[in-house]
Parts: structure tokens; sequence; C-alpha cells
């Protein structure tokens, strides 16, 4: 599959293959499973540790990151016989709402580096409407969306 991405891409490298948290029905993954069963877990945890951790082996990806892992799966990860390579990027949901300091703090304690996605929240989310962005934003005559780059 790799192989394929690159030639698709006419690629000579990927800076990062990212892997997302194991298996979680709030993501949408696995959603018809209320309770997925250990197989599933431990086929995706083994992926994580295992194979993303050859891919810079083969020079053709520099860095290997995670998405969604809290401090706990990120122990587990590290703690790892068979981890060798610490992620780079740990990708989080990151805004004023959920600034995640205790995780932040871990992942900068580890050398990882945290990645914010969805910068003003979800979908919908109140951070639209929250009155000091709304603020901070008109007085630089910006959106909200604008306001926070």
């Amino acid at each position: 599959m790799l192989r394929r991405a690159y030639r698709a891409l006419a690629l000579a490298f990927i800076d990062r293959s990212q892997g997302h948290k194991e298996a979680s029905p709030r993501l949408g993954l696995y959603q018809d499973m209320v309770n997925p069963p250990p197989s599933v877990l431990k086929t995706q945890a083994q992926f994580l540790r295992q194979e993303m951790q050859k891919l810079p082996e083969t020079g053709k990806v520099k860095n290997i990151g995670v998405s969604n892992f809290g401090i706990k799966n990120l122990e587990k990860l590290l703690n790892h016989p068979s981890c060798k390579i610490v992620p780079a990027v740990n990708q989080i949901e990151l805004h004023p709402n959920n600034p995640s300091p205790k995780l932040v703090a871990y992942c900068k304690e580890k050398n990882i580096h945290c990645t914010g996605y969805s910068c003003l929240g979800s979908t919908d989310s109140p951070l639209y409407r929250d009155p000091t962005l709304l603020k901070m934003a008109e007085k630089i005559g910006k959106t909200p969306q604008q306001s926070k780059h």
C-alpha cells in the first residue's frame, strides 16, 4: 500500500505517517461495536507499536505520529518493549475550551509535539459564538476563524 501511495503522489518520502488512537466508538471507529473485542484492540495497538515503527527504516517515512492519544495510551505505547521510536507528534483536539494542559505538558516532557485539530472546536462549536473570541476578532477586523491564526 505504501509503494502505491508513493507512485500515485510521486513522492520521494512522506514527512510523517500518523496512527490514530486505538478503537474508539466516540470517534466513529468500530461504530457498530459498543465494546470492541480484545483481538481488535490488540491488532490496532500491535500495528501502532510494531508496524509503524518499521516505516522510518524504509527511508520513505521521516517520522511517525499518533492521534488522539491520552496520557494512558501514550504510556502504554512508550513503555511497551517493542517501542523503539517515540512518536514525533500527537495530534489532539486543542482549543480554548479544550486546552488539555496535563496532556500537553506530558507530551512536552516526552519530546512529543502536540498538533491541534479543530482549533475552534468541532462543527457548531460554541467558540464560534464566544463573546471574548468575537471581541478579539472584531478588534483586529477578522472572523473568529481568522483570528486564531
